[in-house]
């Protein structure tokens, strides 16, 4: 057996999470986007994408023969909900 000890040798692990200088380069950090949304014709766009939506949604409950997995009468009866 040696007479140099090794410091680290039967030591706890550390899980501190103090830097380690040298270890790695500085991070990048991501950055976040922000700010107002432009295209204003996306939006109409999007609210003519979301009233085609609805349609089809409520389509699906006027539809003969009903959808597979629909009950003839359902219970309660379906409402109609304005999204803005």
């Amino acid at each position: 057996v040696s007479s140099d000890s090794n410091p680290k040798k039967d030591s706890a692990s550390s899980n501190s999470n103090a830097s380690k200088k040298g270890a790695t380069g500085p991070r990048k950090r991501k950055r976040r986007r922000s700010g107002a949304k432009r295209g204003g014709k996306r939006q109409e766009k999007s609210f003519q994408i979301d009233a085609d939506a609805v349609v089809r949604a409520n389509e699906r409950f006027d539809r003969k023969p009903r959808a597979m997995g629909l009950p003839k009468k359902i219970e309660p009866a379906p409402k109609n909900i304005k999204v803005n």
